[in-house]
């Protein structure tokens, strides 16, 4: 498994993903593993996507649902195909809602990748997973105090698996 892309609370990209974007979804989600056939998570589109809303077409989230691909073998799209039919794109690296108690964002989700254009598991990798910010600081303000803070940790490869985490609802 991609243990690094863990957060501190031992949540996995999949189930950080699904906490953060119930936020915009009433309160739950489910974050699907990759379709059968495809070997990336497509960007949101308010026509075909049930799901769509701002929290889809943010970097964290697009971030995490890269780093779930990567997770089941697969690969990721640029930012800029990712976010093509989003109405409206927050500034990297925000959120339009807080971070959903029970949580935590990892530092790695918050990196930039509009600059780059894509995400970067190795500069994820570098980033890490702890600390992470508290809710009550901005994403930006967190980021920058955490540049400096990095750990040293073995890669570790994920095995192909496909599953999904739904987060709320009954």
């Amino acid at each position: 498994m991609w243990i690094w892309s863990f957060n501190s609370l031992d949540q996995d990209p999949y189930l950080v993903a699904a906490f953060m974007m119930s936020t915009c979804n009433g309160g739950t989600f489910t974050m699907k593993s990759l379709p059968t056939g495809s070997m990336y998570y497509p960007g949101p589109s308010p026509k075909d996507d049930a799901d769509y809303n701002l929290c889809m077409c943010t970097t964290i989230v697009y971030s995490l649902r890269s780093a779930c691909g990567g997770c089941q073998g697969g690969t990721w799209i640029p930012w800029s195909e990712y976010k093509l039919r989003c109405a409206e794109t927050p500034p990297a690296p925000s959120f339009p809602n807080a971070v959903p108690v029970g949580t935590r964002v990892p530092p790695w989700a918050l990196l930039d990748v509009a600059n780059d254009n894509n995400w970067d598991r190795h500069k994820s990798y570098a980033a890490g997973d702890t600390p992470e910010c508290p809710k009550h600081l901005q994403h930006l303000e967190c980021l920058e105090r955490l540049k400096c803070l990095k750990r040293p940790r073995l890669w570790q490869f994920c095995p192909k698996y496909r599953h999904a985490y739904t987060y709320g609802g009954t």
